[in-house]
C-alpha cells in the first residue's frame, strides 16, 4: 500500500473543502440551537446547515427518522471527498469504524438469528450489503486485511464464550490496526498522528473504566485483552497505572504529550467529563488542519469538523428529550472545528 501524498496531490480539492467548511456548525450556532425549546425546533433549523430531513414515508406527517436526518451530511461529504480525491485514500482510516460495526453487527445478528434492520451504515469504504455477502459466503477478500483476518476469531470466541463482547474485543483491535495501516500508507504526519492519538487515547480511558470498577485480580488480563496497539504509550504503562491506581497515572500522563488531558480532569473527575476532554484533545490534533494551506490534512479536517458537528448535535437532541437545562447540555458538548 505504498501511496506517500504530496500537500499539492489535493490543491484542488482543498480548495473545495475550504468553500464548503463554511456549512460547518460554529460554536455560536451551535449556542444557537442549544436555546431552543424543543429537539422538534432543532431538526427544523438543520437544512440550514446542508443537513437532509429523512422521512419514515413520503410525507412529514409520516415522522422524521433522526439518525438518518443527522448522518446525511455526513454521507454527502464522504461521497464529494471520494469525487473530489479519487482512488486517494485520504479519508478511509475514518470510514474504516464505520466497515468496523457493520461486521460486527452482521456477526452478532447472524448468531443471534435477527435482521440487521437500521444498524447498518452506509458510511464505511464498503456498502452494508458487501459486507454481509462476505459473511454470508466466508469470502473476506474485498474488506480490509486486518479486520478480514480477524473475523473468524471473533466468531469462534464468540462461539466458546457466548460474549458478545469477545467479537467487539477483536475486531476493535483490528480495526486500530488497519486505520493505522492505511495511515501509515498515506505518508502524511498529521494523519499518521490523528490515529496513534485516537488509539492512545482509547486506551487511557479503557486503563480508567478499568480501575474505576475494581476488578482486581482480573484488571490486568482485561488491560492486555483491550489493549490496542499502535500508539505511543505501551501495554506496560497501562499495567503500572492499573497497579498503582488513578493518582499514579494521571501523574505519569503529565509527563507524556496527553498532559493537557489531565489539566482538564482530575482522576475523581466524573467519567463523562474524562470523555469529553480525551475528545476534545483529539479535536485540537484535528484542529491543526485549519492552519495548513493545502493538503490531505485540509480533507480530513472538514470531516472530523462534520463527525463531531452530529455527536454534538446528538448530545443536543438526546439532553432536549430528557428535559435537561441549556447548562448540564452544554457541559457535555464537545468542542467545535470552527
Amino acid at each position: 500500500m505504498a501511496l506517500r501524498y504530496k500537500d499539492t496531490d489535493f490543491m484542488y480539492a482543498s480548495a473545495r473543502v475550504r468553500a464548503l467548511e463554511n456549512s460547518v456548525i460554529s460554536r455560536e450556532a451551535t449556542e444557537r440551537l442549544l436555546e431552543a425549546k424543543a429537539s422538534s425546533d432543532i431538526i427544523a433549523a438543520l437544512p440550514e446547515y446542508g443537513f437532509e430531513i429523512i422521512y419514515r414515508g413520503e410525507s412529514e406527517a409520516d415522522g422524521i427518522l433522526r439518525e438518518d436526518t443527522l448522518l446525511s451530511v455526513l454521507q454527502r461529504a464522504y461521497s464529494e471527498v471520494s469525487d473530489m480525491c479519487g482512488d486517494a485514500p485520504v479519508a478511509d482510516f475514518l470510514r474504516y469504524q464505520y466497515d468496523c460495526n457493520n461486521i460486527k453487527a452482521v456477526i452478532k445478528c447472524n448468531s443471534r438469528g435477527v435482521d440487521f434492520g437500521d444498524m447498518l451504515f452506509r458510511l464505511g469504504t464498503l456498502t452494508p450489503e458487501t459486507v454481509v455477502e462476505a459473511i454470508r459466503e466466508k469470502d473476506y477478500s474485498a474488506l480490509p486485511e486486518n479486520m478480514a483476518a480477524a473475523i473468524p476469531t471473533a466468531i469462534e470466541a464468540f462461539a466458546e464464550s457466548a460474549n458478545p463482547q469477545q467479537i467487539d474485543l477483536t475486531l476493535d483491535r483490528a480495526c486500530f490496526a488497519d486505520m493505522l495501516a492505511v495511515a501509515r500508507a498515506t505518508g502524511v504526519d498529521y494523519i499518521i498522528d490523528l490515529v496513534q492519538t485516537k488509539i492512545d487515547l482509547l486506551n487511557i480511558m479503557t486503563c480508567i473504566r478499568i480501575i474505576n470498577m475494581k476488578m482486581y485480580f482480573a484488571a490486568e488480563s482485561f488491560m492486555k485483552e483491550a489493549y490496542l496497539e499502535g500508539g505511543t504509550l505501551g501495554l506496560d504503562f497501562f499495567i503500572s497505572g492499573i497497579q498503582h491506581g488513578a493518582q499514579v497515572l494521571f501523574a505519569e500522563l503529565e509527563y507524556s504529550r496527553y498532559a493537557e488531558l489531565v489539566k482538564q480532569v482530575e482522576q475523581t473527575s466524573p467519567l463523562y467529563l474524562i470523555e469529553k476532554a480525551a475528545d476534545d484533545l483529539w479535536m485540537e490534533r484535528a484542529r491543526k488542519a485549519k492552519y495548513i494551506p493545502f493538503g490531505a490534512p485540509v480533507i480530513v479536517g472538514y470531516l472530523v469538523a462534520l463527525e463531531y458537528e452530529v455527536k454534538n448535535l446528538r448530545i443536543i437532541l438526546a439532553g432536549k428529550d430528557a428535559g435537561l437545562n441549556s447548562d448540564v447540555i452544554k457541559e457535555r458538548l464537545r468542542t467545535s472545528y470552527v
